[in-house]
């Protein structure tokens, strides 16, 4: 039967640990908690209806049907990892890559360069990462409330240019996001202003002017003409007393909030507090023409 062909998000994941700690704690010992971990993070993929195609001692690399299942194994491998006390005796950690593409399926493996790409950005993470490319980040539901910052690009042969990858902060669940999200609403006023400014322009909304829009049509407020800007490519919109940044474009828009913290906001929407700037479709850079800086004050 000839090898199938289908487009899946691949999870490549690696156990780590600290060789000093293992000597400390000894060989057999060492050997018990690697073999715990396996155990916890193959029965995670299982619980995610994820298939394992590929299992050693400290590598696990399986496929999942959906990107949002993928994810949540990848999230929920390194919580698991990180909040055992027991592993914690040999600093055990994770890195784990992820990419999205088409696969050759045969009956006892998966192949093709979206699984050689896919080790290629967990050789590059570092413990306690979750690395995805840009494919796989395309596809993740904004649901999932997965904060994602990008990293730089990574060179593969597979691939004619270079290609962008991300981390996801698998630190934040959707309930502890929404609970943060929720205070910062309580803390804001009915009479707060947002004041944008761009190229040496100030543009104020509050509850008399709700929205603002960005993009390459011309019935945005600030027209952007440049290839990586979409139609109707980001907006700034005041609900409630409160401020909203929201991506619906194809390449994202790039926030940085007031803490110094770079933020890749996809398909989703993002809370704005204090101060910040964010740039839609470039990452933010200096002098950038497309920078868009905002500050929240309260009348």
């Amino acid at each position: 039967m000839a090898d199938k062909e289908i487009k899946l998000p691949v999870l490549l994941t690696e156990i780590t640990w600290d060789e000093n700690a293992a000597e400390r704690y000894g060989k057999i010992n060492t050997q018990n908690l690697l073999l715990k971990a396996k155990t916890v993070l193959t029965d995670i993929v299982t619980e995610q209806t994820g298939k394992i195609v590929q299992a050693s001692d400290t590598q696990i690399f399986c496929t999942f049907p959906n990107t949002r299942k993928a994810m949540q194994a990848a999230c929920t491998q390194q919580r698991a990892v990180d909040g055992d006390k027991v592993l914690a005796n040999i600093r055990t950690a994770l890195k784990i890559g992820l990419h999205y593409g088409p696969v050759k399926l045969s009956k006892d493996d998966v192949t093709g360069d979206t699984v050689n790409i896919a080790a290629k950005i967990k050789q590059v993470a570092k413990p306690a990462q979750v690395l995805i490319s840009r494919d796989m980040m395309e596809q993740i539901p904004a649901a999932l409330g997965i904060q994602i910052k990008s990293t730089g690009k990574m060179k593969v042969k597979e691939q004619l240019q270079k290609i962008d990858i991300f981390e996801a902060n698998w630190k934040e669940n959707v309930e502890e996001h929404t609970v943060f999200i929720e205070e910062d609403l309580k803390a804001q006023s009915s009479n707060a202003v947002l004041i944008l400014k761009f190229q040496g322009k100030k543009y104020k909304l509050s509850k008399s002017r709700t929205s603002f829009l960005f993009g390459r049509s011309n019935d945005n407020d600030i027209i952007l003409d440049d290839a990586s800007i979409s139609r109707s490519h980001a907006s700034v919109r005041y609900d409630n007393g409160r401020f909203k940044l929201i991506d619906q474009s194809t390449n994202g828009t790039y926030l940085q909030t007031e803490d110094k913290k770079d933020h890749f906001i996809h398909k989703t929407e993002t809370l704005l507090t204090g101060k910040g700037v964010f740039c839609p479709g470039h990452k933010i850079e200096k002098n950038h023409p497309f920078l868009v800086y905002y500050s929240l004050v309260d009348k």
